[in-house]
């Protein structure tokens, strides 16, 4: 078995790791203080294609694949955490999409989400029970034997 990266896996990583000392870590202190919102930054991650990582190319994205992605978000973690989780979210919302959107959807936001043209997205979850924990409603029911 291989263990070396590859090469999109190595420039997702190394590109990660380049923002996260440029931007995010310089941004990140003054970001807790004001609790601002990164949406430069997230726009500047986005160009670099990070908000698409595991998108296929032919949306914009990297289709670099989820080792790559467990890289980048590694090394934009280093710099600001939270950022960085505005970024995961971002990739995932384009991933739902990508999965389960249907054509016209993928080529009217991936694109846009891919190169950063709206800084971040979001996903709204709630289930009576158990609030954003969806989780805690499937352990419930299986305990009482549902």
């Amino acid at each position: 078995m291989d263990f070396q990266l590859n090469d999109a896996q190595m420039d997702a990583q190394q590109t990660a790791r380049r923002l996260s000392s440029s931007r995010l870590a310089t941004a990140a202190a003054e970001l807790d203080q004001t609790e601002g919102f990164p949406s430069e930054t997230l726009k500047a991650i986005g160009r670099e294609k990070l908000l698409g990582i595991n998108i296929d190319t032919q949306y914009g994205g990297r289709g670099a694949g989820v080792v790559a992605y467990v890289l980048a978000v590694r090394e934009l973690a280093k710099g600001c955490p939270a950022t960085t989780v505005a970024m995961m979210v971002t990739n995932m919302v384009a991933e739902a999409i990508q999965k389960f959107g249907n054509e016209a959807q993928r080529e009217q936001y991936l694109t846009q989400i891919c190169r950063g043209d709206w800084p971040a997205y979001a996903f709204s979850l709630s289930e009576p029970g158990s609030g954003s924990d969806a989780a805690s409603l499937r352990t419930t029911a299986v305990l009482d034997g549902d």
